[in-house]
């Protein structure tokens, strides 16, 4: 019989790295020689199970053991997929089979199996669902904000709206109804972030940047990613009209009742040019008439 032992009890490993990460196992293999039974030596053949999210190499898969040198050492290389979630423990079992010599007698290998610990690391992408938005001076408008866990944890993200005082030296105030968020692994979330304009808030285009960064890598380790929402303050009045006319309905709306106007005086001139002629008629039936003239007639 051989048993086989795991220096280690486990492995931690970092996959918060591009690629995976790797590290080694030391493993003995001792041959235990049982009382009675005559064996000069006997053959290993190792066989490996690794979790689904690894992958395991070993340094010497068959071996001889001797009476003369009854243990052999060897390493299992293992290599931990990236990105590998930290609620996982992935376990590495060896074990295999052992033929005596010279009777060939069958025999067993002892498995062994060490743990694998995945050390948890955070992430986190922001973007706005739509990188344009207006607002009115003494207005206000909402804007979805989403982001997204990208780490192998759950994790508490805040955050950081980074150019504050120049969109209040504006009259823009930015505010959300929370702070921050927790998001699990994986997990993703549109924030409604509520952009407020002063009544003397100055027209034009602003940029409002929001940063993220987790709890646990702390605040001096802001994610790479950014929200950003390019803005337009517009005069209520004239965002209005703006508004009005930029609405296809509205704008053949406006045309047809421009049309029904324009009809409507046409059609009263017309009626009131009839209306004089009839009274200009009228005035010259009551003086006498000329010879062969037709009071209904218009004068020259």
């Amino acid at each position: 019989m051989v048993k086989l032992e795991i220096a280690q009890d486990a492995l931690s490993f970092d996959v918060s790295f591009n690629g995976s990460c790797s590290g080694t196992f030391h493993c003995t293999a001792t041959l235990l020689l049982n009382l009675g039974i005559i064996t000069d030596s006997v053959d290993v053949v190792l066989l490996v199970e690794p979790s689904e999210h690894m992958s395991v190499a070993l340094s010497e898969y068959n071996f001889t053991l001797t009476q003369e040198d009854p243990t052999r050492e060897f390493v299992a290389e293992v290599t931990l997929l990236h990105g590998t979630s930290s609620s996982l423990h992935p376990v590495l079992t060896i074990m295999g089979s052992a033929i005596s010599q010279p009777t060939g007698t069958k025999g067993e290998v002892v498995e062994a199996s060490a743990n694998v610990d995945v050390l948890p690391f955070y992430g986190a992408e922001i973007s706005f669902v739509e990188g344009y938005g207006k607002v009115d001076q003494g207005g206000s408008s909402t804007f979805a904000l989403n982001i997204r866990n990208t780490g192998n944890s759950d994790e508490k993200f805040i955050f950081v709206l980074t150019n504050e005082d120049e969109l209040r030296s504006r009259g823009i105030t930015v505010s959300m109804e929370d702070g921050s968020i927790t998001l699990p692994e994986g997990g993703s979330k549109e924030v409604p972030v509520k952009i407020t304009a002063d009544r003397d808030a100055g027209r034009g285009g602003v940029t409002v940047y929001v940063e993220v960064y987790s709890e646990n890598n702390g605040a001096g380790s802001r994610e790479a990613s950014k929200g950003i929402l390019t803005l337009t303050v517009e005069n209520s009045g004239l965002g209005a009209i703006l508004g009005f006319f930029s609405s296809p309905v509205y704008l053949w709306g406006s045309m047809i009742l421009f049309i029904i106007a324009l009809g409507g005086l046409v059609y009263g001139g017309l009626k009131l040019r009839e209306h004089q002629r009839w009274n200009r008629a009228v005035q010259r039936m009551k003086v006498q008439p000329l010879e062969g003239e037709d009071p209904l007639e218009p004068s020259p």
